[in-house]
């Protein structure tokens, strides 16, 4: 899952854009590590979020029974006589993977997390549930720190956030009226720091003074804003047709204009706002969608895509220009041959689920579609875009449903990896063209899986999953302990794309430098075809872009009408800097 704030973005976005090195280099495993359990019958734990903080840190979030051990940290779940409900662990690893800090939160009943984000200063949002499903409502509490949180419904969901230094310092809560269901989804932080939930719910949905009702027997969605100090600012609906409808979200960004882009499956007929009603191309399969909320609240934007099988969106990424790269699945028959469609688009897939990257741009057209995988079952799990555009992935491929797991292979627009044995993860890299340019197998000899991925500032990729018997990374090997699969972290260099070098007709000069209106490019030789030259701002968002004539060496690059401040000129490879006064 890509857990970035708009500050991290930016500052991979210069090192990647600024940084020299080789073009490409194969991925190099800096470390792998997993938590410690002693291995009874009831200890266990997951991994469901990992970020990384302006440091390089790896932020762990997950969800533990029994004890846990992270580095010299031992964390111990509540436990009753009733049942085995988890408490909520978050950990920060160093650059280098030790593990630094470990603190938990708890409930009365079950208590679950579901997403994380980072802000830039290193403190961790995250959101999920706690509360039961008993004939007793209201008989959850939930415990993060000195702050305690009672539920009014079966279900509850709480939003907290834990300092740098891992002291809790706020936390709120959601809650559905009697036996109402309300369950989190994708989780970011806004420019202005909020909160923004995204969800599913049914029944009645409190949100601060906000009341959300849902009638049908469907799933409907919700985005709910929570600001830094602690208020319900906004809540907002869309709603399956015909009271049968559902929607699943499960990936959220923020684009360079503040609109909430939000991607995930649904099915039948579901309606964002005032945009023209979504329908699944079969009624009970689900589809892929990708919709867009404005910052007042409005839903100005939804698209589907996908055929006759499940597909779905399991991740997404957002670029300055506001495309949205969507990764996830598209369904097939056993033996392949499955259309899915992305507007004008199709792809064709080769076994029961593909893996599938696509783009979709800002006013709302598919202008990409590539697929990968084999005869298996083969999903794109997490997704994170580097500074040339380049989409870096991982997934899991090579699942096989019959009762003697025995792997397989996955396509890679002519890579073809194997597993080991069972299924594995894969890590990769797709160009901006769409072309596959990297794929790697990762696991061992029985079935591993990769979940999550994130990008860290330095253009390191962290990349976290679970295993059986043992998986090696490299020149590291883990071995599992207890009888449950075992989560992993590991770090890898070599997937993101470094700068290459610029060639003469990508050289340039800007005069006047502080400018105000208009700013002259020179550059020493001329190129045979035009090229775009971009302004970026501090962000790492575009704000103007121009063409360059082919076989002229000057240009004129209108500033006119930019907020003062820095910001930077893009031409192929060049970079320069700019003063707008």
């Amino acid at each position: 899952m890509n857990i970035f704030t708009p500050r991290l973005r930016a500052l991979l976005f210069l090192l990647v854009l600024l940084g020299a090195g080789p073009a490409w280099a194969q991925p190099t495993w800096q470390w792998a590590t997993q938590g410690v359990t002693p291995g009874g019958p009831d200890d266990a734990y997951r991994v469901v979020a990992t970020a990384v903080d302006g440091a390089g840190n790896t932020v762990v979030v997950g969800n533990f029974e029994g004890s846990l051990t992270l580095g010299t940290t031992t964390l111990v779940s509540r436990r009753n006589s009733v049942d085995y409900d988890n408490d909520v662990f978050v950990a920060r690893l160093s650059p280098g993977g030790q593990w630094l800090q470990a603190v938990k939160a708890t409930a009365s009943d079950g208590l679950e997390v579901g997403n994380a984000v980072v802000d830039a200063a290193g403190n961790v949002t995250i959101s999920g549930n706690f509360g039961s499903s008993s004939t007793t409502p209201g008989a959850g509490t939930a415990t993060f720190g000195a702050i305690t949180l009672t539920g009014t419904g079966n279900y509850n969901l709480f939003v907290a956030r834990l300092s740098a230094a891992g002291v809790w310092t706020q936390a709120r809560s959601l809650t559905s009226a009697g036996t109402g269901y309300v369950a989190p989804g994708p989780l970011v932080l806004d420019a202005a720091g909020n909160a923004v939930v995204v969800g599913q719910f049914t029944g009645t949905l409190v949100v601060g003074s906000s009341t959300l009702v849902n009638p049908a027997n469907g799933y409907d969605l919700f985005v709910a804003r929570l600001t830094p100090a602690g208020q319900w600012v906004q809540a907002v609906q869309a709603a399956g047709a015909n009271a049968i409808g559902s929607a699943y979200p499960k990936a959220a960004a923020v684009d360079a204009a503040g609109n909430l882009v939000v991607a995930g499956s649904f099915n039948r007929t579901f309606r964002f706002g005032p945009t023209p009603p979504l329908a699944s191309a079969v009624a009970a399969s689900d589809d892929i969608f990708v919709a867009r909320l404005n910052p007042a609240g409005q839903w100005v934007q939804a698209v589907r895509a996908g055929g006759p099988d499940i597909d779905s969106a399991l991740a997404l990424a957002v670029d300055g220009a506001g495309n949205a790269v969507v990764g996830g699945y598209i369904g097939g028959a056993a033996t392949g041959g499955t259309v899915a469609s992305f507007g004008s688009l199709s792809l064709t897939s080769a076994g029961q689920l593909d893996a599938v990257v696509a783009r979709l741009d800002a006013a709302g057209t598919w202008t990409q579609a590539v697929r990968a995988g084999g005869p298996n079952i083969d999903a794109l799990t997490d997704l994170a875009l580097d500074g040339a555009g380049n989409v870096v992935v991982a997934g899991i491929f090579g699942i096989d449903i019959s009762p003697v797991s025995s792997g397989g292979t996955a396509d890679f627009g002519g890579l073809t990896i194997s597993s080991t044995g069972g299924s594995d993860g894969f890590v990769g890299r797709l160009s901006a063209a769409g072309q596959w340019l990297q794929a790697a197998p990762v696991g061992g000899p029985l079935d591993d899986d990769i979940f999550l991925l994130a990008l860290s500032p330095d253009g390191t990729a962290t990349i976290s999953g679970d295993y059986t018997g043992t998986a090696t990374f490299g020149p590291f090997t883990l071995t599992h302990a207890g009888p449950y699969t075992t989560p992993f972290v590991a770090r890898l260099a070599g997937l993101v794309t470094a700068a290459r070098a610029a060639t003469p007709a990508e050289v340039f000069t800007l005069s006047p430098n502080p400018a105000t209106a208009n700013v002259r490019l020179t550059w020493p030789e001329a190129a045979a075809t035009a090229r775009p030259v971009l302004v970026l701002d501090n962000l790492g968002r575009e704000v103007r872009r121009q063409e360059l004539p082919a076989r002229a060496t000057a240009a004129t690059l209108e500033v006119q009408g930019l907020a003062p401040g820095l910001y930077l000129v893009r031409c192929g490879a060049a970079t320069g800097r700019l003063v707008v006064e």
